[in-house]
Parts: C-alpha cells; sequence; structure tokens
C-alpha cells in the first residue's frame, strides 16, 4: 500500500489508467466545447431579437486598441471618402481633435461628398455652432440630437412621457465611409479620446472596430434610424416591436440563469 497522502500509479506498461484519463480528458474538452456553443447560439439568439445578426465570415473585424491609430485610419478613410461620410458621436469636442475632424469633414464635402455630422445635445451642452459653423455653410448635414432644453419642455408637456425624456441620449460612436466601411466603438470626438501621436492628450484609452462585408449595411440601417426617429414621439415599431419580443423571451431566461 502506497503511503497515506500519496496516490498509486499504474505499473509500467500498464495502459489502461492512461486511456481512462485520455478519455476523461477527450470528454471534458467535448463538453467544453459543446458549452462554448451552446452559448454563443443562446447570445446569437438573443441579438437576432433585437436586430439582424450576419452569418457567415463574409465580414472583416479590425480593432485598434492604439486610439491614435484608429484616428489615423478613421480620418484616411475620410480623406479618401469619394460618395458619402457619416459620423455619429457623443461628445464632439471644440479642441485640437475636433477641429482637425470638422476641417476633414469640410474637405470632403467641398469635394463633393454626402456629408453628415451628427452629436449629442446632452454630450454637448453648451452647443457647438463655432466648431460647426463652416461645415454647415458648405450645405452638410449637421444634426444635434434631441437638443437638450426643448425636449425638456415637450417632456413636461406631455405629462413625463418617457419617450420625451431629455434623458434619451445617443451615446453611439459610428463612422461610415462610402457605405463600404464602419467604425464603431468608444471613441468620442475630442482631445481626451486621442492619443498625444495624432494631437490628442491620451487622457482616455478607448476601443475602436473597422468593419468591412456585409454587416456594414446594418451600421447604416442604425445611423438611418437615429436620425429619423430622434424627433418622433413614438418609436420606431421595429424597434419597440424588437424590445417586447426581448422582454418577452431574452429576460426571462436570464433571470432563470441567474
Amino acid at each position: 500500500m502506497p503511503p497515506s497522502g500519496t496516490s498509486s500509479s499504474a505499473a509500467p506498461g500498464d495502459t489502461s489508467a492512461h486511456d481512462a484519463i485520455a478519455s476523461a480528458i477527450a470528454v471534458a474538452k467535448a463538453k467544453v466545447g459543446s458549452s462554448r456553443d451552446d452559448r454563443w447560439a443562446r447570445i446569437n439568439g438573443a441579438l437576432r431579437t433585437l436586430g439582424r445578426v450576419t452569418d457567415g465570415h463574409a465580414t472583416k473585424l479590425t480593432p485598434y486598441y492604439d486610439t491614435g491609430e484608429a484616428y489615423r485610419d478613421m480620418w484616411r478613410c475620410v480623406d479618401a471618402a469619394k460618395k458619402s461620410v457619416v459620423w455619429h458621436t457623443y461628445i464632439c469636442k471644440d479642441d485640437n481633435v475636433g477641429r482637425i475632424t470638422l476641417s476633414k469633414l469640410v474637405a470632403a464635402k467641398r469635394r463633393g461628398v454626402d456629408v453628415e455630422l451628427l452629436y449629442d445635445s446632452g454630450g454637448n451642452i453648451t452647443g457647438r455652432g463655432r466648431l460647426t459653423a463652416e461645415l454647415r455653410a458648405t450645405g452638410a448635414r449637421v444634426i444635434t440630437y434631441r437638443p437638450f432644453h426643448r425636449h425638456l419642455w415637450r417632456y413636461f408637456r406631455h405629462w413625463m412621457d418617457w419617450r420625451q425624456s431629455p434623458a434619451l441620449r445617443n451615446h453611439r460612436k459610428v463612422l461610415v465611409v462610402d457605405d463600404e466601411v464602419a467604425f464603431i466603438g468608444g471613441l468620442n470626438v475630442g482631445d481626451d479620446y486621442a492619443e498625444t501621436t495624432v494631437g490628442g492628450n491620451g487622457r482616455f484609452r478607448d476601443t475602436m472596430c473597422a468593419i468591412r462585408g456585409p454587416a456594414v449595411q446594418h451600421v447604416i440601417e442604425v445611423c438611418r434610424d437615429t436620425v429619423e426617429n430622434q424627433e418622433g414621439a413614438e418609436l420606431h415599431p421595429s424597434g419597440a416591436q424588437r424590445w417586447r419580443q426581448w422582454a418577452r423571451r431574452v429576460a426571462p431566461a436570464r433571470l432563470r440563469a441567474s
């Protein structure tokens, strides 16, 4: 008998124990792989409830962990734009990076490119009239998303209907160029969100991703929905339906799992 606290090993030449261990490892790996597949299937199911999901491997995703690199590529795409530039952001600061970004949008519009800039009123409470004046003068679409004071009045006028609440903000940071490449992630427009290599101060580090392929069309739809429904009293029917489906199907499952 082996001493207490130690384990016996299989005798030399005895493969039965090794086979059993190998079999157990194979079963464990299969279970882990299966659980991952099941979890990913559940995630996809939840995403499909809220919106469309792109299948296959046709979409290419490029992550940017360096904000300087992200800004260089975004600016490069704007400089090379032939047809359209749509830039939606929560914060658009009147500082060095903000002015560089606006100058590139102005140059694109003067080349004949269709340009749209949307920034959130809540993220730019003092307004951005001076920063966007030249871009507005070119005829580009400059949209202040849900002006705070206007919606504050509407909120009380509609007996505090949540759909009119000034707290409903747009925190998306999206750039779409020529309907071919989209950038999504956490980068606002301003010095705080860009590395010193591109003129920022590097105060915050956020991630952006470049998207090429079929999923770009989904991003375009989100941008259109943002603009078309920002002033409406009602949610977009498809959006309301998706949230009801989520509440009925996805939320209860998450509660049971928790």
